[in-house]
């Protein structure tokens, strides 16, 4: 199937897209501070999330085969878990809080 000679042609172009790859920086604050998002381009107080990393299961095993009940004790509290710092608008990962390097 061919066209005829005068049938218009649409031309079609494609403006390139700039893909920005965003790591998560490692930081030891634990509370809300103020960060630039990437992504939103505001400057924004971050929103933290705590929760269990791999440091904590480790101790937490480690507290239950070796009998060492006062350990786990400290599992219970905030200060064990890993913190994330997120974007309050967007949801960008922007920081981690990682305990004990694990």
């Amino acid at each position: 199937m061919s066209y005829p000679k005068n049938y218009p042609i649409q031309v079609i172009t494609a403006t390139p897209i700039k893909v920005v790859k965003h790591i998560p920086k490692e930081t030891t604050v634990t509370t809300p501070y103020l960060e630039f998002c990437p992504r939103c381009q505001a400057t924004i107080m971050t929103s933290c999330f705590h929760h269990t990393g791999t440091c904590w299961w480790i101790i937490c095993f480690t507290g239950v085969f070796l009998f060492c009940w006062p350990i786990l004790f400290f599992l219970c509290c905030d200060s064990s878990k890993d913190v994330d710092h997120n974007c309050p608008n967007c949801g960008l990962l922007l920081a981690e809080s990682k305990k004990a390097g694990c």
